[in-house]
């Protein structure tokens, strides 16, 4: 493949009742530097202005399509549908909430020009709040450049183990890895990427290309408070089996390093469950900590934080009180830290201000 034959890359955004959302993403996809797209939506039956504004968008680019749903198949589904049906080379996936960076692609196509055997290209996402506040910038540290199968599965797993929206694909991987598995239910980005780095090499080029967007109504956010852990089992299984299959060199460290962040999710919604007063989840994580996990020290400690938070209310507004102090703390460590973003700022501020 030469860079310069420009073959066409499909982005596939499936979308259900957020129009001006989807709206700036697609404004966002039609200013990328690389021009060579096809914006394809995927309307989960919204039954809202979607439909029109898509099609009116259309009128003035032809590489937009819009394709609706005849019934709600909801989140996972409508993702699956949209991959499957992508045809050419290389295709990107956008949520309708998120946005690309004007030269996201360009740099991930040039990623596949320099290193041909690599199968994706990833570039960094950078976090934003609905304040455009910076939140967290991905893979900050990291070597840039080629990565084989076993290397680039142990560097998401290190690092960040979500590259959907941050990547460009060649369509091959469809052939062996399918389309998303719902069945991994809030992890389905994680075993996407991960089924992928376990089979082919990655090209890693460091620059910000992509925006995730953290709001209130961000149905991937959502759907990480609710017990999950059924599909998540199912999601560390097919590392293990994955790693059997592909005789990788380093898996005791991938399955490591994984189970130790399954860990540190299920704990963490265990002490969400008591923060929101969801006092019948948090018995749950808990008895998967020590079942599991082997974690009895963990178990203990989130029954005595329900029990203390259920019959004594101020521990409760205590802890939601330091929660909201190390957050603030956060925000403020990440303003200075990284100040070298804030240009990106700007750009989703002026996003934002075309559609409004």
């Amino acid at each position: 493949m030469s860079y310069q034959s420009s073959p066409i890359v499909s982005v596939i955004v499936p979308t259900y009742r957020r129009s001006k959302y989807l709206k700036e993403a697609i404004i966002a996809l039609q200013k990328q530097t690389y021009s060579h797209i096809q914006i394809r939506v995927y309307d989960d039956a919204s039954g809202d202005d979607t439909k029109d504004m898509v099609l009116e968008m259309a009128k003035e680019d032809p590489r937009i399509t819009y394709h609706c749903n005849e019934k709600n198949l909801g989140m996972y589904l409508n993702y699956k549908n949209s991959m499957e049906e992508i045809d050419t080379p290389y295709f990107a996936i956008c949520a309708d909430d998120d946005l690309f960076l004007p030269e996201h692609i360009e740099w991930a196509m040039q990623g596949f020009e320099l290193y041909p055997e690599a199968v994706f290209s990833t570039n960094q996402q950078l976090t934003i709040d609905s304040q455009f506040r910076i939140i967290h910038v991905n893979f900050e540290n990291c070597q840039k450049g080629f990565y084989t199968s076993g290397e680039g599965l142990l560097f998401l797993l290190k690092n960040c183990p979500s590259v959907v929206l941050g990547s460009v694909y060649r369509k091959e991987v469809l052939d062996t890895v399918g389309a998303l598995g719902p069945e991994c239910g809030a992890l389905w980005d994680w075993d996407f990427s991960i089924q992928i780095a376990a089979r082919y090499p990655m090209v890693f080029n460091k620059k910000v290309g992509t925006i995730f967007r953290l709001h209130s109504n961000n149905q991937v956010e959502i759907d990480m408070t609710t017990f999950q852990w059924p599909q998540w089992l199912k999601f560390y299984q097919k590392l293990i089996d994955i790693s059997a299959g592909q005789e990788l060199q380093n898996k005791e460290d991938c399955t490591r390093i994984l189970r130790n962040r399954l860990r540190s999710l299920v704990y963490n919604q265990g002490k969400q469950s008591i923060l929101n007063k969801d006092f019948y989840m948090y018995p749950l994580s808990a008895k998967i900590m020590k079942e599991f996990f082997g974690s009895p020290r963990h178990y203990l400690k989130l029954h005595c934080f329900g029990i203390f938070c259920k019959w004594f209310p101020p521990y409760l507004w205590y802890l939601r009180f330091i929660k909201e102090m190390r957050f603030k703390k956060k925000i403020f460590k990440a303003s200075i830290h990284y100040q070298k973003y804030e240009p990106y700022k700007k750009f989703v501020s002026n996003l934002v201000g075309q559609t409004s």
